[in-house]
């Protein structure tokens, strides 16, 4: 029997699953990606609809970290809605917003190379928040923060920001 309770996980899995090292996409993780084009644009805030797919603001869908925000929210809804024992006819609303903190782009050290020379490099903060709205209006959501290290030789045709 599908329940509403485990909305809750489903938000933290998709959130979690989003930055993690599953999101490698041509040549970079999904948020670099996503990173460089708010740089770019300096639209500093990226959603993506989880019931319908669609990636905004417009021109973020055109990168594979928006490529891939569209798969996400196929894969939320084909597989990881129904591995949870819940229902799709549940839910009314779901998003995910990723929003970079643009105001702090900076070098900044990588945790795991503190004591190395290539320690130093860009950094960005994000905050990942996922809601999804069940159909008695009630919301689960969660929300993850980090850092995230662009490459430093992104993709081809993809924008340099040092």
């Amino acid at each position: 029997m599908a329940r509403y309770k485990v909305l809750k996980s489903v938000a933290h899995n998709l959130a979690h699953s989003f930055a993690s090292d599953v999101s490698w996409v041509d040549g970079d993780y999904a948020l670099g990606h996503l990173l460089r084009r708010a740089v770019a644009t300096g639209q500093s805030e990226v959603s993506v609809d989880l019931m319908s797919g669609d990636v905004r603001p417009p021109g973020f869908g055109e990168t594979a970290g928006g490529r891939y925000l569209e798969q996400m929210s196929a894969w939320f809804r084909d597989w990881l809605v129904p591995v949870n024992d819940t229902s799709l006819d549940y839910i009314i609303a779901a998003q995910m917003v990723i929003d970079f903190d643009l105001a702090s782009l900076a070098p900044a050290h990588k945790p795991w190379l503190r004591q190395s020379p290539e320690a130093l490099e860009p950094g960005c903060s994000y905050r990942i928040s996922v809601s999804i709205t069940d159909d008695r209006g009630r919301e689960w959501g969660a929300m993850l923060t980090g850092t995230q290290y662009p490459l430093l030789q992104p993709p081809q045709g993809e924008p340099v920001w040092r």
